[in-house]
C-alpha cells in the first residue's frame, strides 16, 4: 500500500507538472495567436495597399493608352496640316509667280496702250494735216477751175490742164480717205487692246483675291501647326 501511495504521489506530481507545462503551452499558444493576429493585420494592410496600387496602376495605364491614342491622332492631324501647309506654300508660290507674270503683262499692255494712244494722236494730227492740205488743194483747184474757165473763154489753155488739176484733187482726196481709214482701224485696234487690258486687269484682281485667300489659309495653318507643336 505504501508503494502504491508512492506511485500515486509521483503520478500526481507528474500530473501537476504536466498541467503546468500545458498551461505554459496554452499561454505560449495564446501569445502566438495574438502575434499571428497582429502579424496578419500587418500583412493585410500592405496587401490592401498593393491592391489599391494595382487599381491605380490600371487606371494610369488606361489614361496612358488614351493619351497615346490622342497623341497619335494629333500627329496624324499635324502631318495632314503639314501637307496642307506645303500645298498652300506651293499655291502661294505659283500665285506669286502668276501675279508677277500678270503684272508684267499689264505693264506691257499699258505700254502698248500708251503707244497706241500716241499712234492715234499722230494719225489724228496727220489726218488733220491732210484735211487742211485737201481743203487748200480744193481751194486751189476751185481757183484753177475758175481761172481755166476764164482762160478757156479766151481760148488760151486746153482742157488737159483742167483734167490734171482735177486728177490731183482726186488723188489728194484718196489720200485723206485712206488716212481716215487708218485712223478708224487704229481706233478699233485701240478699243480691242483696251478691252483686253481691262480683261487682264479683272483677271489680275481675281488672282490677287485668290492670293489673299491663300495667304489667310497659310496663316491659319501655321497657327494651328504652332499650337500642335506646343
Amino acid at each position: 500500500l505504501r508503494g502504491k501511495d508512492q506511485e500515486l504521489h509521483e503520478a500526481s506530481a507528474a500530473l501537476r507538472g504536466a498541467e503546468e507545462r500545458c498551461q505554459r503551452l496554452e499561454s505560449r499558444a495564446e501569445a502566438a495567436e495574438k502575434e499571428v493576429e497582429v502579424t496578419g493585420r500587418q500583412v493585410e494592410e500592405p496587401r490592401q495597399r498593393v491592391k489599391d496600387l494595382k487599381l491605380e496602376l490600371s487606371s494610369l495605364s488606361q489614361r496612358v493608352d488614351r493619351k497615346s491614342a490622342e497623341l497619335a491622332s494629333v500627329m496624324i492631324e499635324r502631318d495632314e496640316l503639314s501637307y496642307k501647309l506645303e500645298e498652300a506654300n506651293e499655291k502661294l508660290s505659283s500665285a506669286t509667280e502668276q501675279m508677277g507674270i500678270l503684272k508684267a503683262a499689264v505693264e506691257q499692255e499699258s505700254s502698248q496702250r500708251q503707244l497706241l494712244t500716241l499712234q492715234h494722236h499722230g494719225l489724228q494730227e496727220e489726218c488733220d494735216r491732210l484735211q487742211s492740205t485737201v481743203e487748200k488743194l480744193d481751194q486751189i483747184n476751185t481757183e484753177n477751175m475758175l481761172a481755166e474757165k476764164r482762160v478757156l473763154e479766151y481760148g488760151d489753155i486746153s482742157g488737159d490742164r483742167i483734167s490734171t488739176v482735177a486728177s490731183l484733187g482726186r488723188s489728194q482726196r484718196h489720200v485723206i480717205d485712206y488716212a481716215r481709214q487708218m485712223v478708224t482701224m487704229s481706233l478699233e485696234d485701240y478699243n480691242a487692246e483696251a478691252a483686253r487690258v481691262a480683261e487682264l486687269t479683272d483677271q489680275l484682281s481675281a488672282e490677287r483675291r485668290q492670293l489673299e485667300r491663300h495667304l489667310e489659309e497659310v496663316d491659319s495653318l501655321q497657327r494651328r501647326y504652332s499650337m500642335l507643336a506646343i
